[in-house]
């Protein structure tokens, strides 16, 4: 065959094949396009009003009046809502200096770099390679409906999302001393530590150290500079308990502890959260033996090869957020603690990129379901709450992402360089 004839055959399969590239540019380009076209009439007819009722903002109502007082030399915990420890007024102090409304708007732009921060954070931990369409599952979990509202009113949520994604990465890079102060700093919303507590127990000794350090530095720092606010919030803290809070995360409270049934129910709706953190601690211990395995196997590679210790210590810190008993100890951290409210997900939503990327970045039906239900179920929730049904349907993402957790699993986690998609 001689040249002329082999490229006369040849040009049309090329000029095939750049029509068909050229088409699936224009396709992923529209696709965008939708997506910033849906992402847009969402902030505008969700997220705008959101922001604008100042009366439901957690900074302008709760945050900032406390760190007023806190600043004026009064007690914080006069604010009814305001249950943080004493150094969470120290953040939120500097922003005093403006006036209420320029202080929210400016708090409302630095949480959305912490939550942008946080998320660059939580791909690393992953070793998660971006593309067009990675980044839109990206954006469907992280501006999410619950997400979005802990963002909007100024949740300090954000802040331990951040604290917590800036921990898995130091324990990646091989800073666990660092990693627990990150962790431990999560005490600054103190029923969330036992949402990161799976992590620590999964990690080198030296964390426990650092998130040790972190809770007493926060918790008694204060007390040993002269303010005197620990005993205020410890008062405050006791006499919240049993207080019911709508769109919380436990699915015991959706049936029963906002639905005000009868007593023995409530009764038994406690006795079923019992039962729930005996399930957690079950999967703490679970969390813990995987542990040992690991440092079993590290020690077996170390004997074999003395450049492994390296590549050991970065396999365990990988494992902090994707070994699926961790994962699901901190889900069920979720389904007992009685004060975890909806936007508290962010917490765990790491989970859906995870699922994502180990199955070789498609959507398989299973976490289909659960981007599904991340979207579905808390606009199901406040149509319920509209029409006078005090309930929430939330605790089904907790459940949702737990049986996810513990199902079959990916078909195939991505080899390095196996990023086509």
């Amino acid at each position: 065959m001689d040249r002329g004839s082999f490229f006369a055959q040849t040009a049309p399969l090329c000029y095939a094949s750049g029509m068909v590239d050229s088409r699936r540019r224009a396709g992923t380009a529209l696709a965008g396009l939708l997506l910033l076209g849906v992402l847009a009439a969402y902030s505008t007819l969700l997220l705008v009003p959101v922001y604008t009722n100042t009366n439901g903002s957690d900074f302008g109502v709760t945050y900032d009046p406390a760190a007023r007082l806190f600043v004026a030399g009064s007690n914080p915990y006069t604010i009814p809502l305001y249950v943080q420890p004493p150094a969470l007024s120290l953040i939120f102090a500097p922003l005093t200096v403006l006036p209420a409304e320029p202080a929210r708007f400016a708090w409302l732009l630095l949480e959305g770099l912490l939550l942008a921060a946080g998320v660059v954070a939580t791909l690393r931990v992953l070793d998660f390679k971006l593309t067009g369409f990675r980044w839109a599952v990206i954006l469907l979990v992280y501006l999410s409906p619950n997400i979005s509202w802990g963002w909007m009113i100024g949740q300090s949520v954000i802040l331990m999302f951040f604290l917590q994604a800036v921990g898995l990465w130091l324990l990646r890079a091989g800073w666990p001393f660092w990693a627990g102060v990150a962790l431990g700093a999560v005490v600054l919303k103190p029923h969330l530590l036992a949402v990161e507590l799976p992590v620590l127990v999964s990690a080198p000794r030296q964390a426990w150290a650092g998130a040790a350090t972190a809770i007493a530095a926060l918790l008694l720092g204060p007390e040993l500079v002269g303010i005197h606010l620990l005993e205020p919030f410890v008062v405050k803290l006791v006499q919240q308990v049993g207080e019911e809070r709508y769109n919380k995360l436990t699915p015991v409270d959706m049936f029963v502890n906002l639905g005000g049934g009868p007593p023995w129910l409530h009764a038994l709706g406690w006795v079923a959260l019992g039962a729930l953190g005996l399930l957690y601690l079950w999967l703490l211990w679970r969390v813990w033996q995987t542990r040992g395995q690991r440092a079993e196997g590290r020690g077996q590679r170390a004997e074999a090869s003395e450049g492994s210790t390296q590549h050991a210590a970065r396999s365990t810190q990988h494992s902090a957020l994707s070994t699926p008993a961790v994962q699901a100890a901190m889900l069920a951290a979720f389904l007992f603690l009685p004060y975890t409210l909806a936007y508290d997900v962010i917490l765990v939503a790491g989970i859906y990129l995870w699922r994502f990327r180990a199955n070789g970045y498609r959507l398989d039906r299973a976490l289909t379901w659960n981007l599904g239900l991340l979207w579905l179920l808390p606009i199901l929730t406040l149509a319920l709450h509209a029409r006078g049904i005090a309930t929430t349907l939330n605790p089904l993402l907790i459940v949702g992402l737990l049986l996810l957790v513990q199902s079959r699993g990916p078909s195939r986690e991505v080899a390095p360089g196996d990023e086509s998609r």
